[in-house]
C-alpha cells in the first residue's frame, strides 16, 4: 500500500489492518519511488496506490511500474485517491480500479 499524505497514514493503516486481518501480507511506504523500490525487490500480488504524494505521485509511479520488463508490469494497481469517478476515469487509464477516500 502506497500511502503518501500524513493525514491519511491512519487510514492506511487501518486498511493494512483489515487486509491482514483477511491473511493478507501488507508493506506501507510513503511515496512511488518507494512503491517502484518495493515492486522491484518484491513479488506483490496488487498494489493499493494513493495519487497525492511527496518526491513522486501515483500517476508517475504507475507509469513507471507499466513500463518495467517481465511480469512485473501486469502487477494489479488500484488508486486510493480523494479524487471524483470521472477525474479517476482520466488519470488512472494504466490502472485496474479506483477506491475513491472520504
Amino acid at each position: 500500500m502506497v500511502e503518501g499524505l500524513t493525514s491519511s497514514i491512519s487510514a492506511a493503516l487501518g486498511i493494512g489492518n483489515m487486509l491482514e486481518r483477511l491473511g493478507c501480507t501488507v508493506d506501507i511506504v510513503s511515496n512511488g519511488q518507494e512503491a517502484i523500490d518495493g515492486i522491484m525487490a518484491h513479488d506483490y500480488d496488487a498494489i493499493l496506490m494513493d495519487v497525492s504524494m511527496p518526491e513522486m505521485d501515483g500517476i508517475a509511479a504507475t507509469k513507471i511500474i507499466r513500463g518495467l520488463d517481465g511480469e512485473i508490469n501486469k502487477t494489479p494497481i488500484i488508486a486510493l485517491t480523494a479524487y471524483d469517478k470521472l477525474v479517476c476515469a482520466i488519470i488512472f487509464r494504466q490502472q485496474e480500479a479506483h477506491i475513491i477516500k472520504f
